[in-house]
């Protein structure tokens, strides 16, 4: 392990700064895209379109990407050159799940996104932000051409955009089937579903494509197939920690102004851990409340999870999850191997259960 770490250490570190310096280079890049080229009228809206959808995200993916590059690539062949590409096929994710997230809001009909309103519910936009994400789709695979067509990597990258793409919506295809008539299908409700959720539309987007892209642009192929349930847990850590984040903050309070998981009647792992109890009280008073737009019964269901200790169930959860992380990456090639325990300190800090 304490190879492993001083090894870590060896390589220049990345950080979001670096990351968020390439943004105006990417900005100028698609404003010389054909569509802006030829419509002239259209470059202010797609201009304002990315810096609204893309920079309001929480940055997990590029931090990922990063580690996993800074892991996984040899010091003899790190390079800002090198680091500079990485950078711009993270951005090419972040556009792509950009996309992703601007239909998703208008499917749902999301009142929020983050702490601000939604790009379809801006004055003008409405049902239009179908296409405005369509742009974005778009926006991801013009990225990669314009800076990997000429290199031996640019199909293998393009492919690892689509299957993210595709593994998105099938994960939304088994969102949906926990609802039925904007109600929750409470015998949908179990871990077998909620896995299968987290794999395509978490795991596969914040561990798996990053994984593949740096395997690529590294030259680390292909990944072991014995990788993938490793992938598989991370994506499902990062999934869970977004449903906990939504009710609780990072001390275990409940957040001043809660999420959107409890009244939308979301398959989350909360919800799951109360359902699956046996406490039949519990269970009854929790399928009156949930998925339900009303304050008083959102608070009803805090006051379960509270009573039922969700939060410290997400710590042991955490500390559990890491041991068994650390002993499978342990048994991997040294550069998955660092890579693995680079993003599993950042999915799931030690300070999580302490």
């Amino acid at each position: 392990m304490n190879r492993i770490l001083l090894r870590l250490k060896q390589t220049p570190r990345i950080d979001e700064r670096a990351f968020m310096e390439t943004f105006p280079e990417v900005i100028q890049v698609l404003m010389n895209s054909p569509w802006c080229l030829q419509v002239p009228s259209f470059a202010d809206h797609y201009k304002e379109l990315i810096k609204y959808t893309v920079l309001k995200e929480r940055r997990f993916r590029p931090s990922i990407v990063m580690e996993a590059y800074r892991a996984m690539e040899s010091p003899e062949n790190f390079s800002k050159e090198k680091l500079h590409l990485v950078t711009i096929f993270a951005w090419s994710i972040e556009l792509m799940q950009s996309a992703l997230i601007t239909l998703d809001d208008i499917w749902d009909q999301s009142p929020m996104r983050g702490n601000d309103i939604p790009w379809y519910k801006k004055p003008n936009i409405g049902l239009t932000g179908i296409n405005d994400g369509v742009i974005l789709y778009e926006s991801a695979f013009s990225l990669i051409k314009t800076y990997f067509s000429s290199q031996n990597v640019y199909t293998a990258l393009m492919e690892t955009l689509h299957q993210l793409s595709v593994g998105t919506a099938i994960g939304q295809y088994l969102d949906w089937k926990c609802k039925r008539d904007s109600k929750p299908t409470f015998e949908n409700f179990n871990m077998q579903t909620y896995r299968g959720i987290a794999r395509f539309k978490t795991a596969s987007a914040l561990v798996e494509t990053p994984f593949k892209g740096i395997r690529i642009l590294t030259n680390n192929l292909p990944i072991p197939n014995s990788s993938e349930d490793v992938f598989m847990e991370l994506g499902v850590a990062c999934q869970i920690d977004n449903d906990i984040l939504d009710t609780y903050n990072e001390k275990g309070e409940v957040r001043h102004q809660v999420g959107s998981d409890i009244r939308e009647g979301a398959c989350t792992w909360p919800a799951i851990q109360v359902l699956e109890s046996g406490n039949k009280e519990m269970i009854r008073k929790f399928k009156q409340n949930y998925g339900r737009p009303q304050l008083e019964c959102e608070n009803e269901i805090i006051k379960i999870f509270e009573e039922f200790r969700i939060f410290g169930k997400y710590r042991t959860y955490c500390q559990t999850t890491r041991g068994r992380l650390e002993k499978r990456a342990r048994e991997m090639e040294p550069s998955l191997q660092r890579a693995i325990l680079a993003v599993t300190e950042n999915v799931l800090p030690i300070s999580a259960y302490i």
